[in-house]
C-alpha cells in the first residue's frame, strides 16, 4: 500500500483510512473466480498485522495472498467488482508465490542431503550461507543450516 509517511508519493494515510483499504481489498480478492469453473481462486487474504503481529519488520508486504494451488496455472480471473482480466500464462512452472514451497538445489562437500524432497525449507537458505562463512546464526534467524558441521 502506498502509505503516507512510509513511501516518498504516499496516498494513503495510516489508520481508518488504510485499514478501509485493506478491507477493500481483500474483499475484492475473495471474489475473484476461475472464468471457466465459477471457482474461488484465492483461499486467503491476511494483512500483515494478522500473518506478523504488531512487532512486524516494516518490510512486509501489507497484504499476503494465498491462491489455490489445485486449479494448476491461473491465467484469468473474473468478478463483479473486476470484471474480466485475462494475462497469457507465459513462464511455465513459474508460479510467482513467494512461499517456502520452492525449489532450491544445493550440493557440495559439506552440504547435508536431506531426508526426502520438501524437508528443506526457504527459510534454511540464510543459515546455510552463514555456515558456509563461518558466521555464527543469530539465535532470532528462522530455518536450520544444512551444512554437515566441519570435522
Amino acid at each position: 500500500m502506498n502509505l503516507v509517511g512510509r513511501e516518498p508519493n504516499g496516498s494513503v494515510k495510516p489508520g481508518a483510512e488504510a485499514e478501509a483499504e485493506l478491507d477493500h481489498l481483500r474483499r475484492a480478492l475473495l471474489e475473484l473466480e476461475e472464468p471457466a469453473s465459477g471457482e474461488r481462486i484465492v483461499t486467503e487474504v491476511m494483512s500483515a498485522e494478522e500473518a506478523f503481529g504488531s512487532d512486524r519488520h516494516p518490510d512486509v508486504p501489507d497484504l499476503m495472498i494465498s491462491f489455490r494451488k489445485d486449479l494448476g496455472p491461473i491465467d484469468a480471473c473474473v468478478s463483479d467488482r473486476v470484471g474480466l482480466v485475462k494475462v497469457p500464462h507465459r513462464i511455465a512452472n513459474r508460479s510467482g508465490d513467494h512461499t517456502g514451497e520452492a525449489r532450491l538445489w544445493l550440493a557440495g562437500p559439506r552440504i547435508r542431503p536431506t531426508e526426502s524432497p520438501g524437508s528443506a525449507h526457504a527459510l534454511d537458505v540464510a543459515p546455510t550461507i552463514l555456515s558456509l562463512l563461518e558466521v555464527p546464526i543469530p539465535p532470532e534467524l528462522d530455518g536450520k543450516s544444512l551444512v554437515e558441521p566441519a570435522l
